[in-house]
């Protein structure tokens, strides 16, 4: 399972999956052709839905700061 959202002017997708009890996941930003990934990472959360949700709110964040 993945979620994509919208978020000023970006596309953002994030995906998770979980290995040995623990969640991995990582985050896909997309704008006007220009694709980032974010590195793999493991997410503190009790399901794959949440993960993510906690991966594209690192996102906006990120976009946030680039936005300044």
């Amino acid at each position: 399972m993945t979620q994509t959202t919208d978020y000023k002017g970006y596309r953002l997708t994030a995906s998770a999956e979980q290995r040995e009890g623990k969640w991995y996941g990582a985050y896909v930003r997309e704008k006007d052709g220009d694709v980032f990934r974010s590195e793999m990472t493991v997410i503190e959360s009790g399901s794959q839905e949440s993960a993510e949700t906690q991966l594209l709110d690192v996102a906006r964040e990120h976009i946030n700061r680039l936005d300044k």
